[in-house]
């Protein structure tokens, strides 16, 4: 559902959606894959998304989740 509204026409919640998928620990294959054939038809959401999970800036999020 999230992935639905990051790659979607609305740019204020594609925005907002992009942003909590980013914290996200785990993607889906199917979602992965949805993600590249977005950033390959030239998706700047789908490229962000991709350079975050790069630069692995969910793992605060998953540490934080860990210490409970």
């Amino acid at each position: 559902m999230l992935l639905d509204l990051a790659l979607g026409n609305d740019e204020v919640i594609a925005r907002q959606a992009a942003d909590v998928l980013k914290t996200q620990v785990f993607l889906y294959e199917a979602d992965t894959n949805r993600l590249a054939e977005a950033f390959n038809n030239g998706s700047l959401i789908a490229k962000e998304i991709i350079e975050s999970y790069a630069k692995a800036e969910f793992l605060p999020s998953y540490l934080k989740l860990m210490k409970k």
